[in-house]
């Protein structure tokens, strides 16, 4: 079952990578076109503030797509943290000893001195199941 909640973890880092690249990026369309100070070369050539126009009918249609990205992006990251918790609790509750060793270890961030008792092995056989997990979690 740890092998499945490491997976959704990083899953779920990924989802919430792209959540936060899609808000930079409305941040992004935001800030173009905020009225600034005007160009003395455009206004020259241009003789108008078309330019701004051209900034405003790009960020309607941009901004629909990115608040499309967002809502998608922001569903898919909360559904992930839902599974997630799920999972965390079901191997709390009634998984093996080496779902036990993961919460402990990985998720709650003890060292091996601090929940030995708790999985009812010593120490060594604790620091021999977590060498288990490493090589299961990172063999790639």
């Amino acid at each position: 079952m740890y092998l499945e909640y490491h997976e959704l973890l990083k899953k779920y880092k990924e989802a919430s990578r792209r959540y936060n690249e899609t808000l930079e990026k409305k941040s992004k369309l935001i800030l173009a076109v905020i009225p600034g100070a005007s160009k003395i070369k455009q206004v020259m050539v241009d003789g108008s503030n078309a330019y701004t126009d051209l900034n405003l009918i790009n960020y309607t249609s941009e901004m629909e797509e990115v608040d499309n990205l967002i809502n998608q992006s922001r569903n898919t990251r909360d559904m992930l943290n839902y599974e997630l918790k799920k999972l965390e609790s079901k191997m709390r509750s009634n998984g093996d000893v080496y779902d036990k060793i993961y919460c402990y270890r990985w998720i709650d961030h003890k060292s091996v001195y601090k929940f030995y008792r708790l999985t009812g092995y010593s120490i060594r056989q604790n620091y021999y199941f977590i060498d288990e997990m490493k090589k299961n979690m990172y063999q790639k």
